[in-house]
């Protein structure tokens, strides 16, 4: 067993991760790995070394901008492929790849909060019963909120604990507690029935509704906000005084005080009916 690479490879992973990540790839013996963000390669180095040594076992690459040197990529070209793309709208290319879904996926990609969440509801449908998902930098806030939350929505996700807990602390805080990269957190598929992918899509389908209701009660605030500038305004209040003086002196029954009453139906059905939704 050659262990050199564990060592040598341009990863940003401290030692004890690129230990544990070899070793898990070792252990689970998985047949198709995914690895979203590479970077230089040094993680896609290490899983293709162990898949190597077990003899068995594909790696497919996503990153929209990987930065693998000839060198690197020549030891691991013959286990692995490389999407130039950004999750999770590359996913679906990367299984097609595969040829087969995934049980082995290592997320170290999009960092913020929206980002590892869609990547995790990204590779969802493409996991295999029983697989493996590996986020790296699970001590970074936004990575472990996101991680939170993905266990929160979805029951067949079994969290499986911070498997590599040391630590880089950084002079910046968020909520009065120090921030933090590095760390594995793994979680385990494990689908409850036929409809645990209906239940991603239509999480997925409901967020994106609650996102468009949002934007649409912003614009009716900000549109009521202006109709109550425009009612305040000096020229409204003198419209409304012009608006009185003609309905005291032009007289009913007259063609012109008929028109007038049209248009002022007209108009006070769009500007007035803001107080009978009030």
């Amino acid at each position: 067993m050659n262990l050199d690479i564990i060592r040598i490879a341009p990863a940003q992973l401290v030692t004890p991760e690129r230990l544990l990540l070899y070793a898990l790839v070792y252990g689970l013996r998985p047949k198709h790995c995914l690895e979203i963000g590479t970077a230089q390669g040094g993680s896609a180095l290490i899983i293709c070394s162990a898949l190597d040594e077990i003899g068995l076992g594909q790696l497919v690459i996503v990153d929209p901008a990987p930065q693998i040197a000839p060198e690197h990529w020549a030891r691991m070209a013959h286990r692995a492929a490389l999407i130039v793309g950004r999750s999770p709208e590359a996913l679906s290319q990367a299984q097609q790849l595969a040829g087969s879904k995934f049980d082995f996926v290592f997320i170290d990609g999009d960092h913020s909060f929206e980002g590892v969440l869609k990547d995790i509801e990204g590779v969802i449908p493409l996991l295999d019963a029983g697989g493996y998902i590996l986020l790296h930098d699970a001590h970074y806030f936004e990575v472990k909120e996101a991680i939170d939350e993905a266990l929160r929505r979805y029951p067949f996700l079994t969290d499986c604990g911070m498997v590599s807990k040391e630590a880089h602390p950084t002079d910046h805080f968020y909520k009065n507690q120090r921030i933090m990269w590095a760390g594995f957190r793994l979680l385990r598929f494990n689908p409850l029935n036929e409809a645990s992918i209906a239940i991603v899509e239509a999480t997925k389908k409901l967020a994106a509704l609650q996102e468009q209701l949002q934007d649409k009660d912003q614009t009716i605030a900000d549109l009521q906000q202006r109709l109550t500038q425009i009612y305040n305004s000096t020229g409204w209040r003198l419209l409304e005084k012009y608006w009185r003086w003609v309905e005291r002196y032009l007289p009913e029954g007259t063609r012109r005080r008929s028109w007038y009453n049209q248009v002022m139906r007209a108009f006070k059905n769009i500007f007035y009916r803001r107080d009978s939704n009030e």
